[in-house]
């Protein structure tokens, strides 16, 4: 069941520099099972669009190999909530008008309880945006694999590899094979989203050309 929280502001420091401030929610995605969790930030008022079945829809399409696919192909929780669909859920953590030292402060808050309980952050470099709107429908640059180096594109297959949590692979020469193999002339595979498919679908148990000796 869903259930929303409000926040007050009352502990966060008097001293802060007054700025812009904006309504936020904090969208906390938790899986007690594996032990995981995402904060998902939003400034959006229909919550209906932060739900499971929303993240279900954006893991799918991180798969597509289309170039819109990228922010999802490149978000660790898209890619663990295909790999693993049951028992997640969400609370929502109302948090009003802040600023981003505020959402800051809340955030960690959220994030230290749970971390506190020895759930695993999915993110893996956690990092605060202000959602002011301002820069809304403004685009992306694209990473192809063709301008990607050998360490940028192992560390991709590397935190691909391990979002698929299969404990059968070998994660360290695994990520080598990828490389060779999206670098090799013939390859199609040129940009984020289909370098996740093929991990995907190679890699993960839940993939249909996966098999233990791949």
């Amino acid at each position: 069941m869903q259930q929303v929280l409000l926040y007050t502001k009352d502990n966060i420091m008097n001293t802060m520099t007054k700025t812009q401030k904006y309504p936020h929610t904090l969208a906390v995605f938790t899986n007690d099972k594996l032990k995981m969790f995402h904060i998902w930030q939003t400034s959006q008022d229909n919550l209906k669009n932060v739900s499971v079945v929303n993240a279900l829809s954006k893991a799918k399409h991180a798969l597509s190999g289309k170039l819109s696919a990228q922010p999802a192909a490149t978000t660790s929780f898209y890619r663990v909530i295909l790999n693993k669909r049951k028992d997640w859920k969400v609370e929502y953590h109302d948090i009003k008008d802040v600023d981003k030292d505020e959402l800051t402060i809340m955030y960690n808050l959220v994030k230290d309880d749970l971390e506190d309980k020895n759930y695993k952050c999915l993110t893996r470099h956690p990092y605060v945006r202000l959602q002011s709107k301002k820069y809304a429908g403004r685009k992306y640059k694209s990473i192809l694999i063709s301008n990607c180096d050998q360490k940028r594109i192992e560390n991709y297959a590397s935190n691909m590899l391990e979002d698929c949590l299969n404990n059968n692979i070998d994660i360290q020469t695994t990520k080598t094979k990828i490389y060779r193999l999206v670098t090799n002339k013939k390859s199609v595979i040129d940009n984020i989203s289909q370098l996740w498919s093929h991990v995907y679908h190679n890699y993960s148990e839940q993939g249909d050309m996966y098999s233990e000796a791949a």
